[in-house]
């Protein structure tokens, strides 16, 4: 018998050319890791857990994105 498991993983990431500014969110929301991407120049954070995105998402609640990435967010 062959058991399947179905399973959603949900990942919040952030590119972008400062690594200062992801280490500072990193240091925020206190969890996550920031890494180098392909991209020359461009680093990328990094947050996987479960625990972590219910910090993510209750920041967000309480500071909306103003842009049209609020829109990538709620979906």
């Amino acid at each position: 018998m062959v058991k399947v498991y179905n399973r959603i993983v949900t990942r919040f990431v952030i590119d972008q050319k400062e690594e200062t500014i992801l280490l500072h969110i990193k240091t925020l929301f206190g969890f996550g890791s920031v890494c180098k991407t392909g991209d020359p120049g461009v680093f990328r954070y990094v947050n996987g857990s479960y625990k972590a995105n219910y910090v993510t998402v209750d920041y967000y609640g309480l500071f909306p994105l103003k842009t049209k990435k609020q829109a990538a967010y709620l979906k």
